[in-house]
């Protein structure tokens, strides 16, 4: 029987392969070169934060918070390999989703080239070795993407779901949850039916997961993160001859289209510490500019090719737009590639977007 299954789904059994052996070779160029550029290999500083922060359930990402103090993960061990092997699975697991519907939606050349990308890509592969909760924000948008390309209406329930969950794991899905729920259009609101019950549930999450992390949320749009927050982009408008009150009214203006620019090509430490970092993180300057305008250059495209496939044709498929929902924080707030990474596999799609067959 197991045969019988392989054999009708070999074409996804091949891709999830090769998205394997993919990703393993990316993680293993990581461990043998990474260390020669950034002497500290990997870290992940908020790990510190979630041990120590004790605010009950009004936790930042307080579901998370739990996880990380439940399974005792911290700064001294997030370089075992028992931790990295275990997360390196999950990370696998997350991103299955994206090879069905790549498998579902693309030639067999464009899934093929699809899946060695998203094995190889060097930033996805780096954060499959640590425990991170830009994970949970990855399977909410695998789900609606699924949904919506290949136009599985009973699945928006399960999207649904997946999404008001992951809220308490990762605060950045709750405006692309409610975003969902307010699409979700239920036929007869008044009526007692399961669907309104199903509405209703997911209502009550939202709200009280809204209510949990409202502090944390205006926190982070209000924490002027690194040096290209609008409060520094504002003292550098005024050092450099401006208006002061104008400085400030500027930096407002073009924050927004800085941070879109930090969110698809910077790593964190460039947003914490500008471009010009240090040889401790960055030994060569060289590689640290050049990596920067890849990922800048390769996500700008991406992007284009979905905007292309969006409003190519009329009616405009405006709701392929919604999981970008998920970075108005971070538009004011802290803006690097790793809020960016559950976007990734989406806009991905849409540079094969000719291969797409059901749409």
């Amino acid at each position: 029987m197991i045969n019988r299954v392989l054999n009708k789904n070999k074409s996804l059994v091949n891709l999830i392969f090769t998205f394997i052996i993919s990703r393993l070779f990316s993680c293993l160029l990581i461990f043998i070169l990474l260390p020669f550029y950034d002497s500290r290999f990997f870290t992940f500083k908020d790990l510190t934060f979630y041990q120590e922060v004790d605010s009950g359930i009004f936790s930042p990402n307080f579901l998370f918070a739990y996880l990380v103090k439940f399974t005792g993960y911290d700064q001294s061990n997030i370089h075992d390999l028992r931790f990295i092997f275990v997360f390196f699975l999950i990370s696998i697991i997350l991103f299955l989703p994206w090879i069905f519907l790549a498998n579902k939606t693309l030639t067999k050349r464009g899934s093929f080239l699809y899946t060695i990308i998203l094995g190889l890509h060097p930033y996805l592969a780096l954060y499959s070795l640590k425990f991170d909760s830009t994970s949970f924000a990855i399977l909410p948008v695998a789900f609606f993407a699924i949904e919506k390309l290949l136009k599985i209406k009973k699945l928006k329930y399960i999207s649904l779901l997946i999404s008001s969950l992951s809220s308490f794991f990762r605060s950045q899905v709750l405006t692309f949850s409610w975003l969902q729920l307010i699409f979700f259009n239920p036929k007869k609101i008044f009526k007692l039916s399961k669907i309104n019950f199903f509405v209703f549930i997911i209502t009550i999450l939202l709200v009280l997961c809204s209510v949990i992390q409202f502090n944390y949320g205006t926190d982070i749009i209000t924490q002027n993160f690194g040096c290209y927050s609008a409060e520094a982009i504002g003292k550098y408008l005024f050092a450099n001859g401006l208006d002061r009150q104008f400085s400030n009214i500027l930096s407002i203006l073009i924050t927004p289209f800085i941070h879109i620019l930090l969110l698809l090509g910077a790593r964190e430490a460039i947003a914490a510490n500008c471009l010009n970092l240090s040889k401790e993180i960055a030994s060569l300057w060289q590689l640290n500019i050049l990596s920067t305008l890849c990922f800048l250059s390769f996500n700008f495209y991406a992007l284009i090719k979905l905007f292309n496939y969006v409003f190519k044709i009329k009616p405009f498929r405006l709701n392929l737009l919604i999981p970008f929902s998920i970075l108005l924080p971070n538009l004011y707030g802290a803006a690097h590639m790793r809020y960016f990474i559950c976007l990734v596999p989406y806009i991905m799609l849409f540079i094969f977007k000719k291969e797409i067959k059901n749409n």
